[in-house]
C-alpha cells in the first residue's frame, strides 16, 4: 500500500524542499497542502470502501448458514479488510507528516507539542474526521487561501497529525495562532466545549503559562537556553552511504552510536561489527522505524524536516532501518562536567534525576521527562547539548521553587535516596534484535522509582510546583 503512494510522498517531499528553501514562497505553501488534501482524499475512499466489505462480511457471516470453508473465507476476508484499513490508515498518518513539517518549519517545536494534548491533562486529543466527510473543510481551505494570497503562512489543521486545536493556524510567530472557523452560528454542548478549550490553550501561548491547566495547579514555560545542536546530518550521510553498501554506522559525537542499514542486502556481519564494544557500558537503543511506525514520534520534530528528500521515502517505505544507541556513562559524565550528579530511573514517567550541585544536594534536584530523553534520538540531538541545556534550565526551576523548600516542604524520600536503576548491561544479542525485529525502543528496561513533586518536566518546557 504505501509503494502505492511513494510517488505521492515523493512530490510533497519536492515540494517540502522547495519550502524550507524559501519560506516565503506562499504558491509552494499552497500546492503542498492541496496536495495533502487530494492525496488524503482517495485514501479515505479506500478506508470507507474498505469498512463497507467488512460490515457486509461481518453481517454474512453473523447471519447465512455458511458452510466450514465459506466461513473460513469469509473469516479470511475480515482480516484482510482491517488489514487494508490499518495500511490505508498508516497512508494518511505518513501524508499527514507532511503537514506536521510545515507547521514545524514555522512554528516552536515545544509550543506545538502542547497542540497535540488535552487542556485537562496529557492525554492525546482525539482525531479529527475525514476531510472527505467534514462539511466545514471546503470554507476553512477558503480562508487559508486567503491568507496565502494576502503574503500570511497559514495552514488547515485537519492536514496535520499534532495541531489538534481550531481549523487554520496561522503561521506569522513561534506559537501557533489558531482559528477556529465556523460556517453556523447554532451553538451545542460540543461547541462550546471546543471554544473553551481553544480559549484554554491561547491563553497558555499568550501568558507563557496557566494555573490549573493539565492537572497542575501552575505552569509557568521557559524558553530553551541555547538552540538545538542536532546530527541530523551526520545521519543523513550514512543513510547515502548505507543505500550504496548495506550498513553504515558512526559516532557523531561521544556517547552516540548512529547505524542505517539497507534492509534489502545487508552484510550479514555488518550490524555485529556495527555494535562492537557497546556493551562495555549501560546503553539505551532507539529503534526509528518502530517509533515511525508506531506513531509514537507525534508530537516531536518530524523525520519529514531531518532527512533528505530521497531519505524520506526510503524511510516511509521501510526500506531503511534507523537505530539511535545512547551511552548512559557518558551522558552522566556530561552532566559531571556540569558540577552535576545523575541517575537513571525506573519505568515511570521520568528517565533521569539530575542533582544541581554534586557537593551540596540541598540546592534542589530535577527531573528528566522520558519524552524529553527520546528527543535525543528521535530528533538528533547532541548529548553534550542535551547536557548543558537540561542543566540550565534544571537550575532556572529549582530556582524558582526554592521558596517552597524554605517554606518547609519536604523533599519526597525516593528523591533523596534515589538508585540508579541502570547497572545492569544490554547484550549484543538484545541489541540485534531490536534492528532485526523492530522491537521495543528500549533495549534496557529501567527499574527504580519515580516521584511527582517539585519537579522540572523539561519537556514540557515550564517549571511546576505541585502543592
Amino acid at each position: 500500500m504505501l509503494t502505492r503512494y511513494s510517488n505521492a510522498f515523493r512530490l510533497l517531499s519536492r515540494e517540502l524542499q522547495k519550502l524550507k528553501d524559501e519560506r516565503d514562497d506562499m504558491a509552494t505553501l499552497r500546492r503542498m497542502q492541496d496536495g495533502i488534501a487530494k492525496y488524503l482524499r482517495t485514501s479515505e475512499r479506500g478506508v470507507v470502501r474498505a469498512r463497507a466489505r467488512l460490515k457486509e462480511t461481518r453481517l454474512q457471516l453473523r447471519t447465512a448458514r455458511l458452510s466450514g470453508e465459506d466461513a473460513r473465507r469469509a473469516k479470511l476476508k475480515i482480516r484482510q479488510c482491517e488489514d487494508r484499513i490499518d495500511q490505508y490508515r498508516s497512508v494518511n498518518y505518513f501524508l499527514k507528516c507532511f503537514g506536521d513539517a510545515i507547521a514545524f518549519l514555522y512554528l516552536d517545536a515545544f509550543a506545538l507539542k502542547h497542540t497535540f494534548y488535552k487542556t485537562d491533562d496529557y492525554t492525546v486529543r482525539e482525531e479529527p474526521g475525514f476531510i472527505s466527510e467534514s462539511a466545514g473543510f471546503p470554507h476553512e481551505r477558503a480562508i487559508t487561501r486567503q491568507f496565502l494570497r494576502n503574503g500570511i503562512p497559514a495552514l488547515q489543521c485537519d492536514l496535520t497529525n499534532v495541531i489538534r486545536y481550531g481549523d487554520v493556524c496561522i503561521l506569522t510567530d513561534s506559537d501557533p495562532c489558531l482559528v477556529e472557523v465556523k460556517s453556523s452560528g447554532n451553538q451545542n454542548a460540543r461547541t462550546v466545549r471546543q471554544q473553551e478549550n481553544m480559549r484554554r490553550i491561547s491563553d497558555f501561548f499568550t501568558n507563557d503559562g496557566a494555573s490549573d491547566f493539565r492537572g497542575t495547579k501552575s505552569i509557568v514555560r521557559q524558553a530553551l537556553h541555547a538552540s538545538p545542536v542536532t546530527h541530523a546530518p551526520y545521519m543523513n550521510d550514512l543513510i547515502r552511504k548505507a543505500l550504496a553498501d548495506g550498513i553504515a554506522s558512526g559516532s557523531p559525537e561521544h556517547g552516540l552510536l548512529y547505524v542505517a542499514i539497507r534492509t534489502a542486502s545487508s552484510p550479514p556481519d555488518g550490524l555485529s561489527r556495527a555494535l562492537d564494544g557497546l556493551c562495555k557500558s549501560p546503553c539505551v537503543a532507539f529503534d526509528l522505524n518502530e517509533a515511525k511506525n508506531s506513531r509514537s514520534w507525534l508530537p516531536l520534530y518530524p523525520f519529514t524536516l531531518s532527512l533528505e528528500e530521497e531519505h524520506v521515502i526510503r524511510f516511509i517505505l521501510g526500506e531503511v532501518v534507523l537505530l539511535v544507541v545512547i551511552d548512559l556513562a557518558a551522558l552522566k559524565w556530561h552532566f559531571s562536567q556540569l558540577g552535576a550528579r545523575s541517575a537513571s530511573l525506573g519505568d515511570g514517567p521520568y528517565v533521569m534525576q539530575v542533582v544541581c550541585n554534586e557537593k551540596d544536594p540541598s540546592q534542589g534536584m530535577f527531573r528528566i521527562s522520558r519524552q524529553m530523553f527520546s528527543r535525543i534520538a528521535l530528533e538528533f540531538w547532541s548529548l553534550r547539548w542535551f547536557a548543558a541545556e537540561q542543566a540550565t534550565l534544571g537550575q532556572r526551576a529549582v530556582d524558582k521553587l526554592r521558596d517552597c523548600m524554605e517554606l518547609g516542604v519536604p523533599m519526597p524520600t525516593d528523591w533523596v535516596e534515589v538508585e540508579d536503576g541502570h547497572r545492569s548491561r544490554p547484550s549484543k544479542e538484545g541489541l540485534r534484535a531490536l534492528a532485526v525485529t523492530g522491537g521495543t525502543s528500549d533495549v534496557l528496561r529501567f527499574s527504580g522509582h519515580s516521584g511527582s513533586c517539585a519537579k522540572l518536566d523539561a519537556d514540557q518546557g515550564k517549571a511546576s510546583r505541585v502543592a
